[in-house]
């Protein structure tokens, strides 16, 4: 079967033969590869499947599980035994391929899993749990080494459901986007077996990881360039009160601080304090400038991310 090509791979050096991939709307999501991580612009409102294969041509010597979390909750497991016969065929056979297109409702059902807005709401610091927080937009894919498997047979497994999640600004800023449980699949039966594992569930082997969000949060963590309309301008810029983003310059360069010298005082009329998971530090600058008062108002704001809240220096 053909599969994508490397820009469209996750991958570990430390385990060659293995890879996966995202799929939305039946098209391979193009992965963008930062210092910080790899990220793929999600589409709101369309299913995503995960795919991994296994295209080592030895056993590896041991048996495994390789499981999908999306969010931070469990979605669905694959097991694989260290005498499995895949490992003979030829590469990308159809059997080297899990597929992985929802949460586990049933032996016979998934439910899909669809892109979606993430619902925030500013209130006396409900659905703040930061840990947890730090998981949404993830998708994960961990691989643990298994041993004494026991073939327990076709039967129902305890679920953990997968419910939609409402976040205060403070822990998930609105623009983000999170997954929820779509439509019921139906599926051949799945078989499950009991096993111990060598790795801790919160410890795997290794893990193949990969961060989603909207193109505009994308733009904003500058994980992407900010598109560009006809006139050179960017392509959605605001006409209102809101900030306009204008640059993202990492600090410690000249531009950073150059930004400021012919900026005149005039209002402040945008407020800015974003959280990120992009680890990094840098000037955003910001024009909230309406062409109406004949000023030219130019607000820095120096962004510490990566934490949980990001920190903002405005200065006129």
């Amino acid at each position: 079967m053909p599969l994508p090509s490397a820009e469209y791979r996750l991958t570990s050096p430390a385990q060659p033969g293995l890879f996966a991939f995202v799929t939305i709307a039946g098209q391979a999501a193009k992965l963008h590869r930062t210092s910080d991580g790899e990220y793929i612009e999600c589409v709101l409102d369309q299913p995503f499947q995960v795919t991994f294969v296994d295209n080592r041509t030895t056993s590896p010597g041991h048996s495994y599980e390789v499981t999908l979390w999306t969010d931070g909750v469990y979605a669905n497991r694959r097991v694989v035994r260290s005498t499995d016969p895949l490992f003979q065929t030829p590469l990308n056979d159809s059997s080297r391929v899990f597929l992985f297109n929802g949460q586990i409702e049933s032996a016979t059902t998934v439910r899909q899993l669809v892109f979606r807005a993430v619902k925030t709401l500013d209130d006396d610091g409900q659905c703040t749990d930061q840990e947890l927080a730090k998981q949404v937009g993830r998708i994960e894919l961990s691989y643990i080494r298994i041993c004494n498997i026991q073939n327990i047979g076709w039967i129902e497994p305890s679920l953990r459901k997968l419910t939609r999640r409402v976040w205060a600004e403070e822990a998930k800023p609105a623009g983000s986007c999170s997954t929820e449980p779509g439509k019921v699949i139906a599926v051949g039966p799945q078989r499950y077996d009991g096993y111990d594992r060598i790795d801790p569930e919160d410890d795997p082997f290794f893990s193949l990881a990969v961060r989603y969000e909207t193109r505009e949060m994308l733009e904003l963590l500058g994980v992407i360039p900010v598109a560009k309309g006809a006139d050179g301008q960017p392509a959605d810029k605001q006409e209102d009160d809101d900030f306009v983003v204008l640059k993202w310059t990492p600090l410690g360069s000249t531009n950073a601080r150059a930004a400021q010298g012919g900026a005149k005082k005039g209002r402040e009329k945008g407020k800015a304090t974003k959280e990120a998971k992009s680890v990094r530090f840098a000037d955003f600058t910001v024009d909230s400038d309406d062409d109406k008062d004949g000023s030219e108002d130019i607000i820095v704001l120096s962004l510490v991310l990566g934490g949980a809240n990001s920190k903002a220096d405005s200065r006129e």
